[in-house]
């Protein structure tokens, strides 16, 4: 295989196997992502399981076309399908251009008949995520950095989808010796040499100094274990301790949690409650869980919800004065439409506002409790990964 490390092709194995189907691969046609396709093609064959790649065109370069034309080539040499995405409205920010490119991704997941969306993530992308999160001066479980499995950083497009990293053990540089000792090319994305990019400032620091890139990863070994640790005790807390309501409020015993990991729990359940993609984070947060330690609550709005403390339990309830719209048959991010429910009408009414209109006459479910159960599949496949 092109890379001559074992313990992709046993990691593959592991993270791969916790869920049946199709198996989608995300291959920009640098030398990471190019490099995991040449060696998952060929796994997949010997494993007899469906791989697709997919591709994505973001409009920003007149070369994109080219270039995903080449990846979908090369996809085909190999015997494999493939989809080329076309973001539809460009837009220059990276971070806007990432969500827009998950967006796409997981969709076509979806449509695919999968929910495992592989990709090319390396040790290098590990030091430089560590450094971003060091300086924005990230919670320690931030600096972990990212996960053998996580789930798309995007809402409600990414529900289900599980995003997995096989090589992230590998080096950026191990990679490119591999594909050049194959006699096998790549696409160099000149974004990539852009200053204008936090990332690739950290990148040209961190290849300069191999001091600064061991630190980086010790920092980021130290903090994968203190997730870990958490992770296992948020899964199992989930299942004794938190209960999803009807109408997508949470009541949790928070009590029954050490407090040490109380920001995280926090984080997850209003992420939760308010049908967001991310977290919340920042000095309310903050002032939450010093607040929630007191011996007197104030109930209080943050990200989205409003959160009581009725002993023994805390609630969360969406804010009713939040903005809430409907997305692909997802209201508000926390309601999924069945085919009896009836039709999404404008409404005015204050009385039950954090509901989906038309709510009493059925059909909507609550997306809370799939979704708690879907991050502890995360945890689990994840923590296969690290035994592994």
């Amino acid at each position: 295989m092109i890379i001559d490390e074992p313990s992709v092709t046993k990691r593959l194995n592991c993270l791969c196997s916790f869920v049946p189907g199709p198996i989608c691969l995300a291959v920009s046609g640098g030398g990471d992502s190019v490099a995991m396709m040449l060696h998952t093609a060929e796994w997949s064959k010997q494993n007899n399981r469906e791989l697709i790649v997919l591709t994505v065109d973001h409009g920003l370069r007149k070369e994109a076309e080219k270039e995903t034309a080449w990846v979908a080539n090369r996809a085909k040499a190999l015997g494999l399908s493939s989809r080329v995405l076309k973001v539809a409205n460009p837009n220059p920010s990276q971070n806007k251009s990432r969500k827009l490119r998950h967006k796409l991704l997981s969709n076509a997941t979806r449509e695919c008949g999968s929910t495992i969306l592989l990709l090319g993530h390396t040790l290098d992308d590990q030091a430089e995520t560590t450094a971003m999160r060091l300086r924005m001066k990230a919670y320690r479980r931030g600096l972990a950095g990212m996960a053998w499995v996580s789930p798309s950083p995007v809402w409600p497009e990414g529900r289900g989808i599980f995003l997995v990293r096989p090589i992230l053990k590998c080096k950026r540089e191990d990679l490119r010796k591999s594909l050049k000792d194959a006699g096998e090319g790549w696409l160099d994305d000149p974004s990539n040499e852009d200053n204008a990019y936090e990332r690739i400032v950290w990148r040209r620091k961190i290849q300069k100094s191999p001091k600064k890139f061991k630190e980086l990863l010790q920092m980021r070994f130290s903090g994968n274990l203190t997730r870990r640790a958490e992770d296992r005790v948020l899964s199992e807390w989930i299942d004794t301790s938190v209960n999803v309501h009807a109408d997508g409020t949470i009541t949790a015993r928070l009590r029954e949690i050490h407090k040490s990991i109380w920001r995280p729990v926090a984080q997850l359940l209003i992420q939760t409650v308010a049908g967001h993609a991310n977290p919340i984070t920042g000095q309310r947060m903050e002032n939450l869980v010093f607040a929630l330690n007191g011996k007197y609550f104030r109930p209080r709005t943050l990200g989205g919800t409003y959160i009581m403390r009725p002993q023994p339990e805390t609630m969360i309830s969406r804010d009713p004065g939040a903005d809430m719209t409907s997305i692909d048959g997802v209201w508000d991010g926390r309601f999924r439409r069945e085919q009896n429910a009836p039709p999404i009408e404008p409404s005015n009414r204050k009385i039950a506002r954090s509901l989906p209109p038309n709510y009493e006459e059925g059909g909507w479910v609550t997306l809370g409790s799939e979704r708690l159960k879907h991050w502890q599949k995360v945890f689990e496949i994840s923590e296969a990964g690290y035994k592994s």
